[in-house]
């Protein structure tokens, strides 16, 4: 018994580190100093992005669209997220001119603290010098996220990975953010949910993008127990407790139909190709982790 508990003890023991120099290869591991790229929002901000959804964008369904947004570049990635690392890189390569400082390097910040659970990914893109005409080409963009708990009351929702708040660049470089985040909860077998209190229209278009992409899995949830009795709708699976979680914004987005609602599903992908081309291709950019125990 004691030489199978030690057994067991050292396998798990191989299997934390193999999987940390699996991530290894895909991104960089630093310690993040949280104070100096963490910017908290505004009460005015989280009251405006909280808001319960009262409306709902319109589900992508043109054929010619649909294959608009699965096209790949020739090594892989979205073509659309790709497009957004070439106008990062061009951004670096002129901020480097800019400098006189070719060591220059767009960073992109994925930060998680495991015991409590949070976290955010976000561009910093500053250098130790700014002038004036940083301004123009100014690249900043935030997600906060968390893994969601069993003790949760909205539902344990499997354990994936709930979006918070998403402060955009207003620019067009937020998917790259999503999509980064989405490989890295993938990669630690987890997925994406939305928030489940409400979402922007910038995230609906988001998650509507993901929905006709062929290379995103999307995981079923069910209802939790407020919903059923709130809303008289039976659960989809009454025995799978793991995949309750609230599905308010789904009955509003689809009635009874829920199911058919994208906000009832969790996001996967199984391939990491964009955090692979940054880590192993880009001269421009990092991708740097610090994933806290």
């Amino acid at each position: 018994m004691i030489t199978m508990i030690l057994f067991l003890l050292a396998y798990l023991m191989i299997g934390g580190k193999v999987k940390n120099n699996e991530l290894k290869k895909i991104a960089i591991l630093k310690k993040i100093d949280v104070s100096k790229v963490y910017y908290d929002q505004s009460y005015e901000e989280y009251i405006k992005i909280s808001k319960k959804n009262k409306s709902f964008i319109n589900e992508i369904k043109n054929e010619e669209d649909i294959k608009k947004f699965n096209y790949k570049s020739n090594c892989g990635i979205n073509l659309k997220i790709f497009n957004i690392i070439k106008k990062l890189e061009e951004i670096v390569k002129f901020k480097r001119s800019l400098y006189k400082d070719n060591s220059f390097k767009g960073k992109i910040y994925l930060y998680e603290r495991e015991e409590v659970p949070e976290g955010f990914i976000l561009y910093d893109f500053n250098h130790n010098q700014k002038t004036k005409i940083e301004n123009d080409i100014e690249v900043w963009g935030m997600i906060e996220f968390e893994k969601i708990l069993k003790d949760n009351p909205r539902g344990y929702a499997y354990g994936f990975h709930q979006l918070l708040i998403s402060r955009d660049t207003k620019r067009g470089y937020g998917p790259l953010l999503l999509e980064i985040l989405l490989e890295y909860v993938s990669f630690k077998d987890s997925a994406i949910v939305c928030d489940r209190n409400s979402i922007s229209e910038e995230g609906q278009k988001r998650f509507m993008i993901y929905s006709i992409r062929s290379d995103v899995e999307k995981i079923q949830l069910d209802l939790n127990k407020y919903n059923f009795l709130l809303y008289k709708i039976n659960y989809l699976e009454y025995k799978n407790k793991k995949a309750r979680t609230d599905q308010s914004i789904s009955i509003s987005h689809k009635g009874k139909n829920w199911y058919n609602s994208i906000f009832s599903k969790a996001l996967q992908k199984k391939s990491f190709e964009t955090l692979k081309y940054i880590k192993n291709y880009s001269k421009y950019l990092e991708v740097i982790m610090d994933i806290s125990k």
